[in-house]
């Protein structure tokens, strides 16, 4: 099934949202940070335990927020659509 990402970040030749990635059927948002975080690397969406990382702020679902406590094994479906959002430092201030 297809799942729509758009995120708060982007990494240049890796990940430039929005994309569509292709999961298997019966899937969890879990299963998909997973995948994420494989293409994002060193960005913390997960941790080592497949727990919420440290740059994990918020996913939101279909219109619907989660914190990173949250995620669990929430079911995907096919046509969903995640935002994914990290805690980004500021590179100047003022």
């Amino acid at each position: 099934m297809k799942i729509k990402i758009d995120a708060n970040f982007e990494m240049m030749n890796k990940f430039k949202p929005p994309i569509i990635l292709e999961v298997e059927e019966e899937s969890t948002l879990k299963d998909l940070l997973e995948r994420i975080q494989s293409i994002v690397l060193p960005i913390k969406i997960l941790d080592h335990r497949k727990t919420p990382g440290d740059d994990l702020r918020r996913i939101i679902l279909n219109g619907r927020t989660f914190l990173p406590t949250e995620i669990g094994d929430i079911p995907l479906q096919d046509g969903d659509e995640v935002f994914v959002e990290i805690f980004l430092e500021p590179l100047g201030g003022g």
